[in-house]
């Protein structure tokens, strides 16, 4: 009795396929990070090393100032002297009386102490001023 002897094929994997999903990951992450939310103000806040507070109460008004001078209430561009009626006209409609300043950290503590004043003037209880966290710098 005589056996056939099969010729044994070496087992390989195919990789071209696992290449092509993997740049596939690759690509739509790297579009999808484009998408991502960002501000359409670009504010670079101070920095600061303390904790933010935690809040209580609805979201605050938000007045961002930009160092080319311009001045924001929330999404709305706003010259200084209809930021009175604005802040009044959001606290007689319900809103907070928490005001956030965002204010870049190049703009002059002149400009920011005149928005707080018109909110004080206007109703605001409780006036915030943004910064962001500071970075630990490494020590060499």
């Amino acid at each position: 009795m005589q056996f056939s002897h099969r010729t044994r094929r070496k087992a390989t994997i195919n990789i071209i396929s696992l290449v092509d999903v993997v740049f596939l990951l690759l690509i739509f992450f790297t579009v999808s990070a484009t998408f991502m939310d960002q501000p359409a103000l670009k504010i670079d806040l101070p920095e600061s090393g303390a904790e933010p507070p935690e809040r209580e109460d609805p979201e605050p008004m938000t007045v961002y100032l930009t160092k080319q001078g311009e001045l924001y209430f929330g999404d709305l561009p706003v010259r200084l002297e209809d930021l009175s009626e604005l802040i009044s006209g959001g606290i007689s409609k319900g809103a907070s009386r928490h005001l956030s300043i965002k204010a870049d950290k190049e703009v002059t503590h002149g400009e920011v102490i005149q928005v707080m004043d018109l909110a004080r003037q206007n109703g605001v209880q409780l006036v915030t001023i943004a910064t962001q966290k500071r970075m630990p710098q490494e020590s060499p």
